[in-house]
């Protein structure tokens, strides 16, 4: 409906006993609506409006709401009661890496009060005064942007709570409590209202529940009662989620639950630190803590992933469990604005978690953050949801509705028939992958977004490129025209190619660096392609089947540490390093955590972050060639970081163990193994006769000599597949059993067969051209 003459608005609340006729009688007929703060009633009729909050937030809420409807200069019909299933709602900015930007949190706490989110709260784990020099105050600059923070906060009716996280390295003594206070005194003069404290992620002395709980009430008599205008204590315990609890009576939990102040709220991750909410997880905890749980979930976070974005939806979350919480916040990536699509997610959840439907709430969310682009976006977001293999072993759906196509694609691939319409849908979806960059890079609709998530633009880009072709190499490989299916490998190489430079080349952070994207359906798709074909490819020119590309042997984790089964390798050049972990690890007695290498290698030197400088004292770093026995290695300090060398002998085996008869505790922020010996050699003739296609041998302006592999007294054949950035010009000799050589002809294309008189022992080739040329596979026949 349009404006017009005589059209009134009402605005008010319902403590205002001055309100309206037309909603006289709310408070009684809609005692809900009084529950929690937020609450409001909304009517738009052909002659009026009417707007009226339980509070001054509701009012707001009931503003936003119609902001929403507002179509054009339009408004619908409508008679609106609305109030939130959970009472406080929101953020916590409390993930590991680089901290959101000024601007970031500007942008965050608008998008808050639009989406009714009446929680911020201020953790970064590596902002120092907020961690590490916790006792110090905030200087100039940083004290004023949080001061801005805090009004910004308001207008938007949310709570900006600062946390602090003092564990780790905490006295129990008055002095500290009173540093602590003196810091919240500086807070609370820059403005904040709300505090939390955190005792999540430490070891040692900080741990103990007693003295925590004693700290917590003090601050909460001291400070909270006494100010007045604070808002209810927030605390993050050290037994945060229930595989790190004590489920026996007595335990870490219990002693909070009876020591704390009631009016201090407590934090919960679930049944692990990363986990859907469960209701079942909540009824084992409340009782507990003996209050409802402050539901801290770990999601969109990928501070364990940095090199993906998890920008599905948000599910995994008890329907049933609203009244079951006192607070539900999100944990979001470092990547502010790409997190925006899960935070709207959980600003529906936690508002009505009973009516929640997480399909279409990321459906709508898709839509407001890229209104101009949603196609394109919800196509990006689609094929970036899952975090890969981690150390959690939380996983997310992802591709959900190519999936099937894809897996069809597979199954008819495998059986020699691939049906016209399943290349239809699998290609027309790559392609779709391919040109969603493009649109996404050419709007204006949200540019700190797009700039954020370019690099992952290029890497899907490329993986468009690449499906589109690997659907291709699938068809020529089923027609058998070899020249076509080692085109198309090798168009799919120079993408891989690609690939792994923007992976080594963008976002480089210290713990999981790289680029991934489509990383459970489709890239799995193209290595999968790329495997058979290559396979196949490889029995055609040998006419053997038993001759199967070899399996490339890599590194692999070995520690019987269960809290570290699940943790991936990263592999680098000349370097192998186990993926970083933020929490505390608990080693048992004779546990230990290392790498197994695939072959025997010397020179290696060990670098390991455990973030405790007394595990030098008790810790053993050994090394072994075949599991049985073990050599125990020499280590010094340096610069924080543990340093051992292995600069004689070869072994296989590398661990830090726990000799001891007691649970010891360590952070594994590093353990990294280099030699000079790890790593692919290119210029190792070995390369061009592995059976692996990838590999390659770069044949430059000195001739190169291979043997001959296949025992026979007969006619040989070889077939030579190569690649080169220029024209090939390759003259190939053969050479007998008496070292008589002889020419076999000139190499022109990717892919030749030359036939070989009996007694052949090798060919020997020779680039006639500037451009070297990679040759991948020497196969004999």
């Amino acid at each position: 409906m349009g404006g017009k003459e005589g059209y009134k608005i009402y605005i008010g609340e319902l403590d205002d006993q001055a309100v309206h006729p037309y909603v006289a009688g709310l408070k009684k007929d809609n005692p809900d609506l009084m529950k929690l703060s937020g609450g409001y009633y909304l009517s738009v009729k052909d002659d009026r409006m009417v707007i009226v909050g339980f509070d001054e937030r509701g009012t707001f809420y009931a503003i936003q709401t119609l902001a929403q409807l507002k179509d054009g200069d339009t408004l619908p019909e409508i008679e609106i009661i609305d109030y939130p299933g959970v009472a406080y709602r929101g953020v916590v900015e409390g993930f590991y890496g680089q901290p959101w930007s000024y601007e970031d949190r500007v942008s965050q706490l608008e998008f808050y009060g639009q989406h009714k989110l009446n929680v911020y709260i201020y953790g970064p784990k590596d902002d120092p005064y907020h961690s590490s020099d916790w006792r110090k105050p905030y200087p100039g600059k940083e004290a004023e942007q949080i001061s801005q923070l805090v009004k910004i906060s308001e207008a938007n009716k949310v709570d900006f709570v600062w946390a602090i996280h003092p564990g780790q390295d905490i006295k129990w003594n008055d002095e500290d409590r009173q540093t602590l206070i003196d810091k919240f005194e500086h807070m609370y003069a820059l403005g904040v209202r709300s505090f939390a404290v955190f005792f999540d992620d430490i070891s040692g002395e900080g741990t103990d529940p007693q003295k925590q709980a004693e700290l917590m009430n003090f601050i909460d008599e001291r400070f909270v009662a006494v100010k007045r205008d604070v808002t209810p204590l927030i605390m993050c315990p050290t037994e945060y989620n229930k595989s790190w609890a004590n489920p026996k009576p007595g335990g870490y939990l219990d002693i909070l639950g009876d020591k704390l102040n009631k009016g201090v709220m407590v934090m919960w991750t679930g049944d692990r630190v990363v986990a859907d909410i469960t209701s079942e997880g909540l009824d084992w905890v409340n009782p507990r803590i003996r209050r409802s749980a402050y539901v801290w979930w770990n999601f969109p976070v990928n501070d364990y992933v940095r090199d993906h974005l998890l920008m599905g939806p948000a599910y995994g979350l008890a329907l049933d469990a609203g009244p079951k919480m006192s607070a539900f916040v999100s944990n979001p990536m470092e990547n502010a604005e790409a997190s925006k699509i899960a935070i709207a997610c959980v600003a529906d959840y936690s508002w009505h978690p009973a009516t929640y439907d997480y399909k279409d709430s990321w459906e709508h969310a898709i839509r407001v953050i890229m209104p101009q682009a949603s196609g394109a976006f919800r196509i990006f977001a689609t094929h970036n949801s899952d975090m890969g293999k981690n150390g959690h072993k939380y996983r997310r759906e992802e591709s959900v509705e190519i999936k099937p196509a894809i897996e069809t694609f597979l199954n008819e691939y495998k059986k020699g028939n691939i049906q016209e319409s399943t290349v239809d849908l699998v290609a027309n979806e790559f392609e779709k992958i391919k040109s969603a960059p493009k649109q996404l890079l050419a709007t204006t609709n949200n540019l700190a977004l797009i700039e954020e998530i370019r690099p992952w633009l290029q890497q899907f880009e490329i993986l468009g490129q690449a499906g589109i072709t690997a659907v291709e190499l699938a068809s020529a490989d089923l027609s058998g025209n070899i020249e076509k299916i080692w085109e198309r490998y090798n168009n799919l190489l120079q993408l891989e190619a690609k690939k792994k430079f923007i992976d080594k080349n963008s976002n480089q952070n210290p713990y999981q660096p790289g680029v991934k994207t489509g990383s459970l359906v489709m890239q799995p798709f193209v290595d999968t392609i790329n495997m058979i074909a290559a396979e196949h490819l490889y029995k055609r020119l040998s006419g053997r089947d038993d001759l199967m590309p070899a399996a490339t042997t890599v590194p692999v984790l070995y520690t019987n540490v269960g809290q570290l089964k699940n943790l991936q390798l990263q592999l680098k050049e000349q370097t192998v390093a186990i993926t970083p972990i933020l929490e505390v690890v608990r080693m048992q007695p004779n546990e230990y955590v290392g790498i197994e290498l695939p072959v025997l290698t010397g020179n290696l030197k060990i670098v390991m972050d455990l973030n405790t400088p007394a595990a030098r004292k008790w810790g053993v770093v050994k090394v072994s060639k075949d599991r049985k026995n073990w050599m125990k290695v020499k280590t010094k300090m340096e610069g924080g970081e543990l340093m051992a060398f292995v600069p004689k002998g070869r072994v296989r085996y590398i661990v830090f163990v726990n000799p001891g008869k007691k649970m010891k505790e360590i952070y594994l922020k590093k353990f990294v193994i280099s030699s000079d010996e790890l790593g692919s050699n290119e210029n190792n003739q070995a390369f061009a006769q592995d059976g692996d296609l990838k590999t390659v041998y770069k044949l430059g302006n000195q001739p190169i000599t291979f043997s001959n592999t296949v025992v026979a007294d007969g006619d040989v054949c070889v077939s030579v597949l190569a690649t080169s950035q220029a024209d090939i010009n390759v003259t190939v000799t053969a050479i007998d059993r008496n070292n008589k050589s002889y020419e076999l002809g000139m190499m022109t294309t990717a892919s030749t067969t030359f036939s070989c008189l009996p007694g052949t022992q090798a060919i020997r080739l020779v680039s006639n051209g500037e451009t070297p040329v990679n040759i991948h596979e020497i196969i004999w026949k």
